[in-house]
């Protein structure tokens, strides 16, 4: 509205440099509100304490296929064993399909409750065997 060239360019450089300065203000004081709330949070105590006491987990059998795992898994878990597969081979290129690669798959427990499952899992293989004969 009648202003020069430059003092258009003067009002929009410093309105730019204005909304630059307040937006990093309201960035670091809600950053400071965040990080406080997270400081006093249950949660994160939560979390330390679970991150403390990390259950560990113990590899009991390497079984053939994915078909055997699942039953093992199974009755493991009607035992009250908490315990899940994962693929023993660490290359995908070894696998002709998941759940049946080279290397088996590996059946891993709680290490508390390992003792439990080997003996388990013995039982299971003897009854098999008898079976078999």
């Amino acid at each position: 509205m009648g202003a020069t060239e430059t003092q258009i360019t003067r009002l929009a450089l410093g309105f730019l440099i204005g909304i630059t300065i307040v937006s990093f203000i309201i960035l670091r004081t809600l950053a400071f509100i965040n990080r406080k709330r997270n400081q006093n949070s249950p949660n994160v105590q939560e979390r330390k304490e679970t991150s403390q006491s990390k259950t560990e987990w113990t590899k009991i059998y390497n079984a053939q296929n994915i078909v055997e795992t699942e039953q093992l898994v199974e009755m493991l878990k009607q035992s009250g064993i908490e315990a899940f597969s994962q693929e023993a081979g660490a290359n995908v290129a070894m696998h002709g399909a998941p759940g049946f690669g080279i290397y088996g798959v590996d059946i891993l427990v709680k290490t508390y409750d390992a003792e439990k499952a080997v003996q388990l899992i013995k039982e299971i293989n003897n009854q098999e065997n008898e079976e078999k004969f």
